[in-house]
């Protein structure tokens, strides 16, 4: 039995990024010591738009229509009269949504069965509903003010607090709440270290949130996982899923924690981290080769993602990477001179083919066809859905990839074809075949079959 010691408190200097099972934020850590929420919540605020499905509202535009193929702005409040406007971040959940505004405070959208909205009932909402705080009760007196950073899961959402504690609220059924309560909660509650909550999860810099899981990583470049263990998704030898570390090995008796961490991301069943020498590791289900190492073995804790066009088993491994983002079946990786690398399932990859592969492969530039004389460059974010993968790019424009049933690459279509290499998203309104694309973005989200994105005013 493997024995998990107590958080270390060396810092580590690092900025840290944070992805989301559906969906990726750019958030930047603290250097050293607490977490800053001036360097945590950075972004321009701006307008949300979404796209794609909309049976549970998940777009927010004040119906349940069930699709839109291009952007289309979130409602401010019902009656729809205005767009919701001052938000610097965005997530997706299973048929839920998340915006973020510079107060600190939090709306949501769609999917309300279990709670996912925060807003202390169970009612599917159409529009943006203000998240309340920590004890209430509806109808609420008091909201969430102090959130840095927000992810979306399936059927719950985590958000991050200014001083480095983490609240959660939504669907429970596998301890995805990382609280005492074994029910849903349709208001935040605290992620707590013991049994009684008398101590919380603390010291955090940025989160991830996969169908049932989530991610946080500390300060001193640590991970902690919650939640689902059913793959293997939280990293360490033990199948509790209780808050704990995730282990950089599995040894016979001792886990030693995985350290150096400087940025998460949570898919479906899967985690993906990035380490500070720009090496990705990753653990959990792999049917698909989602985990990069060039097998389909479920992977108990962290391996090292293979380079490009390596097979197994690898000699040389992917390096340079900045950030991540992992979808359902797949993983995506930004590097740093801009270009971007995905394995896992097959159509979601990007690579001009519909073939899936179990190490990572180059993500083409827009439109173009296997074998690829040309490839994405210039992107500064990504996110990953379902079945779909989305970049932002350095001229603000957003790039999509991938499965498109709903109409979630907003290129003005929709099918199960999708696409096997990068299209722009249409500006908003837009019907095929766009004659302009969406610009100014500052910030994007994926949610399991709807995309969603942040316009500069």
């Amino acid at each position: 039995m493997s024995t998990l010691r107590p958080h270390r408190r060396k810092s580590l200097t690092a900025a840290a990024l944070t992805g989301s099972l559906l969906a990726v934020l750019i958030l930047s850590g603290s250097a050293a010591g607490s977490p800053d929420p001036r360097a945590l919540r950075p972004g321009i605020p701006g307008t949300a738009f979404t796209w794609g499905s909309n049976v549970e509202g998940q777009l927010g535009d004040g119906t349940t229509v069930e699709q839109s193929t291009s952007p289309t702005p979130v409602c401010g409040a019902a009656p729809c009269t205005d767009p919701l406007q001052g938000v610097i971040a965005v997530s997706g959940g299973g048929g839920h949504s998340v915006a973020l505004r510079p107060d600190g405070t939090v709306v949501t959208w769609g999917d309300n069965t279990h709670g996912q909205l925060g807003d202390g009932t169970t009612t599917n909402s159409t529009t943006p509903v203000r998240v309340c705080a920590v004890g209430q009760v509806a109808p609420c007196s008091a909201f969430l003010d102090d959130i840095v950073a927000v992810a979306a899961g399936a059927a719950h959402t985590t958000a991050l607090r200014a001083g480095g504690t983490v609240v959660t609220w939504g669907l429970n059924e596998h301890g995805q709440l990382g609280n005492p309560i074994t029910t849903d909660s349709s208001t935040p509650v605290p992620v707590c270290l013991t049994s009684d909550c008398g101590y919380l999860l603390n010291d955090v810099v940025s989160i991830a949130a996969g169908a049932e899981h989530n991610l946080a990583l500390h300060t001193n470049g640590e991970v902690d996982t919650w939640g689902d263990d059913r793959h293997s998704q939280l990293g360490r030898p033990t199948s509790t899923g209780q808050v704990s570390h995730v282990c950089a090995s599995d040894p016979f008796d001792y886990c030693r924690p995985l350290q150096n961490v400087v940025s998460v991301a949570a898919g479906g069943d899967h985690s993906v981290v990035v380490r500070l020498d720009g090496t990705v590791q990753a653990w959990g289900e792999n049917d698909l080769g989602q985990l990069g190492d060039g097998t389909t073995t479920e992977q108990l804790v962290p391996v090292r993602v293979c380079d490009t066009g390596e097979t197994a088993p690898c000699g040389a491994f992917l390096s340079g990477v900045t950030a991540v983002a992992a979808g359902d079946k797949h993983t995506a990786a930004l590097r740093s001179d801009g270009g971007v690398r995905a394995w896992g399932g097959a159509g979601r990859l990007g690579n001009g083919t519909g073939d899936g592969s179990t190490t990572p492969a180059a993500v083409c530039a827009e439109g173009a066809t296997a074998p690829c004389a040309d490839l994405l460059s210039g992107v500064t974010a990504l996110a990953a859905g379902g079945g779909h993968s989305v970049a932002l790019a350095s001229d603000s424009t957003v790039l999509t990839w991938g499965g498109n049933a709903s109409g979630e690459l907003g290129n003005g279509t929709s099918g199960t074809a999708g696409s096997n290499a990068p299209v722009h998203v249409c500006a908003a309104g837009q019907s095929a075949p766009c004659d302009g694309q969406l610009t100014c973005a500052v910030a994007i989200g994926a949610g399991f079959s709807h995309t969603l994105a942040v316009i500069r005013p």
